[in-house]
């Protein structure tokens, strides 16, 4: 059977189709700010000891070590340099130190103190820093005569915990019999840059190692006395002691 539809409906409405609704989305957030790049600081740590010629601190995360370069080194420098090497090679990294070299150079009025990297008042000890201080420790050479308050000044300037002074004194003849400024004026001094704190300690100790002989003019002995953390402060080390 034929179905009939009738011509008067009306049209179908067209169909309209819509694009659909855009989703709303948070913004994405920003990252969180990055360190800047650089190389990463050595792990915390407590400083571990620092020793020379068998005299050793038990604490000491500053460490300066003051060297006479004087002509009363000849016969000994070499082997207080190696010495010296050795007593650096086993500090931690998260240690620092600084050599203070002091002499009294030809075509110089006086004294002077060189530091092992002017550059910087400590040295973090990585294996890096210790080979670049073994090549420049050959460059120096003995000469000249000597003051150990240069010195000194110059290592309790940088505030270390520990210094070590290595140093030969030989009883001088002439007008001039003093070694430096005499043992009164360096002891005076050396009081007034390192002084006695209200719990009866100094910023700095001071160990004092000669080399050969005992010290003929009693300074050394004296410095460690005042300014060391008690007995075996002062040293003399012999020149077999030295050898390897």
């Amino acid at each position: 059977m034929t179905q009939l539809i009738p011509a008067d409906l009306p049209p179908a409405p067209p169909i309209v189709t819509r694009p659909p609704e855009p989703v709303s989305r948070p913004a994405p957030k920003a990252p969180p700010p990055q360190p800047p790049a650089g190389p990463a600081p050595p792990p915390p740590s407590n400083p571990g000891p620092a020793i020379f010629a068998g005299v050793k601190s038990e604490r000491a995360a500053r460490v300066v070590y003051v060297l006479d370069a004087s002509g009363a080194m000849t016969t000994s420098l070499h082997f207080v340099k190696a010495e010296l090497a050795r007593s650096v090679s086993r500090l931690e990294p998260s240690q620092s130190f600084q050599v203070v070299v002091f002499r009294h150079s030809p075509g110089v009025d006086s004294t002077t103190a060189e530091l092992f990297d002017p550059t910087t008042t400590m040295v973090r000890a990585t294996d890096e820093v210790k080979t670049r201080l073994g090549a420049w420790l050959d460059g120096v050479r003995p000469s000249g005569r000597s003051d150990p308050l240069i010195g000194l000044r110059a290592a309790l300037q940088l505030n270390p915990d520990l210094v070590f002074l290595l140093t030969r004194s030989i009883r001088r003849s002439g007008p001039d019999a003093t070694w430096g400024q005499g043992p009164d004026a360096t002891l005076a001094e050396l009081d007034r840059m390192n002084p006695r704190g209200s719990t009866g300690n100094r910023p700095a100790i001071i160990k004092a190692l000669q080399f050969i002989d005992p010290d003929p003019t009693g300074l050394l002995p004296a410095i460690a006395n005042a300014h060391g953390d008690g007995p075996g402060s002062y040293r003399v080390v012999t020149l077999d002691e030295l050898r390897p």
